[in-house]
């Protein structure tokens, strides 16, 4: 095996990095990247302090360079989203025929499609505001080659 500790260096020394990043740091960053808008009304009602004009302009600076981290993501972080809008809204709708709140799901659609805007709309922030931390701390890293995601659809035997 003195091959393999040649090739791959068995005194290699390893570096372990860490981070000190305070909760409300997170939170506060979460806040900013996920776009909601008033963010110094959302951080009082979880419990954080405002910050100031100035605090308010650096922190939106900050938050455009993590959500630069996270362009190349979108195209999978959109279509993650897709799928839990339309699995949440499903299971919804599923659950409220057993209780006997609907009788059939067709009379529905207009529903459905808020029930889907709203469900996308909060798993696309929270995708985007935990990849953006997580990107900034380094707990992953976007080393993949971005792409469009496309979703096809299966031609029947006729063609269409």
């Amino acid at each position: 095996m003195r091959w393999f500790r040649k090739l791959f260096g068995k005194d290699n020394d390893f570096v372990t990095v860490s981070k000190d990043v305070p909760l409300t740091t997170l939170m506060r960053w979460y806040i900013y990247d996920t776009g909601m808008g008033h963010e110094n009304e959302i951080a009082e009602l979880i419990g954080l302090t405002p910050v100031s004009e100035e605090g308010n302009k650096k922190e939106r600076q900050d938050s455009e360079l993590r959500l630069e981290q996270v362009l190349d993501l979108m195209p999978y972080l959109d279509f993650i989203s897709d799928v839990a809008a339309d699995a949440v809204s499903s299971m919804q709708l599923k659950e409220m025929q057993k209780a006997g709140v609907i009788s059939e799901t067709a009379d529905l659609e207009d529903d459905m499609i808020t029930m889907q805007s709203v469900y996308k709309a909060i798993a696309v922030s929270s995708l985007v505001g935990g990849f953006s931390i997580a990107l900034q701390l380094g707990l992953v890293t976007n080393n993949a080659i971005a792409s469009d995601i496309a979703i096809k659809k299966l031609e029947d035997e006729d063609g269409f």
